[in-house]
C-alpha cells in the first residue's frame, strides 16, 4: 500500500510540474503590448501597439509602418479583429478606407509551443534574465527570448530561408484593455468605404503583418 500511494504521489507531482510548466509558456490573456519590427527583405520597419481583451473577446493592432528609400513615407492602420462577430476589419487612418472580412479562427491565449526547445538562459542589460526557446512551425525556425520573472516575451528572430524578421517587444501592460478601444470606426460601417480600399495594395501586407503575430497563439 506504501508503495502504490508514493507512486500516486509520484504521478500527480509530475502532472503538477507539467501543467505549471504549460501555464508559464502562456502569456495573460488579456493585456497590451508594443512591437518594433524589422524585416530584412521588405527594406521596412514596423511600429504596433497590440490590445488584447479576452473578456470582449477583441484584439486591435494600431500599425505604423515605415518604408525606407526610395518611397520614405509610412502608412498608419488599424486592424480590429471582432471573434464574436467573426470579423476582421483594416481600416486606414490616413484615407478613411476600411476592409471588412470574415474570420473563422477562434481567440487564442499567446503561448511559447509545448514542443519549443530550450535553449538556455541570458541576462540582457546586465539584469534582465531571459530563457531562449526555439520554435520549428510553418517553415521557419523561431528563436523566442522569454522573461520568465515577469512572465512576457522580450524578442521574437523569425528565419525562414534568407529572410528574417526581428520582433521586439516593450512597455507590456498585464491589464485588460478599455472596452472603448476595441470601437470599430464609423467608416468600417459604411459599404462604399470598404469597396473603394479592397483596391488598397496595402492591404494584403497588412494582414500578412497581423497574421505572424497570431501565430504566437495556439
Amino acid at each position: 500500500m506504501r508503495v502504490w500511494l508514493l507512486a500516486v504521489s509520484f504521478f500527480l507531482s509530475l502532472i503538477c510540474i507539467s501543467a505549471f510548466a504549460q501555464r508559464q509558456r502562456c502569456f495573460e490573456r488579456s493585456f497590451s503590448t508594443g512591437i518594433r519590427s524589422v524585416e530584412t527583405k521588405k527594406n521596412s520597419f514596423d511600429e504596433t501597439i497590440m490590445f488584447v481583451n479576452a473578456g470582449l473577446p477583441m484584439m486591435r493592432f494600431d500599425i505604423r509602418q515605415y518604408q525606407a528609400a526610395p518611397a520614405n513615407n509610412f502608412t498608419n492602420v488599424s486592424v480590429y479583429m471582432d471573434y464574436k462577430a467573426k470579423k476582421r476589419y483594416v481600416y486606414f487612418v490616413q484615407t478613411g478606407l476600411c476592409t471588412e472580412e470574415p474570420i473563422s479562427m477562434r481567440f487564442q491565449p499567446f503561448c511559447i509551443a509545448l514542443n519549443a526547445v530550450f535553449v538556455g538562459t541570458d541576462v540582457i542589460g546586465g539584469k534582465l534574465k531571459v530563457d531562449t526557446y526555439e520554435e520549428s512551425t510553418d517553415g521557419s525556425k523561431k528563436r523566442i527570448s522569454y522573461a520568465q520573472d515577469t512572465n512576457v516575451p522580450v524578442s521574437v528572430v523569425t528565419m525562414r530561408g534568407p529572410d528574417v524578421t526581428v520582433e521586439n517587444f516593450v512597455s507590456w501592460v498585464n491589464q485588460t484593455p478599455d472596452v472603448s478601444l476595441f470601437t470599430i470606426p464609423s467608416a468600417c460601417k459604411k459599404m462604399n468605404k470598404m469597396k473603394k480600399s479592397k483596391d488598397n495594395v496595402n492591404t494584403k501586407s497588412v494582414i500578412e503583418k497581423v497574421n505572424k503575430i497570431l501565430r504566437r497563439s495556439i
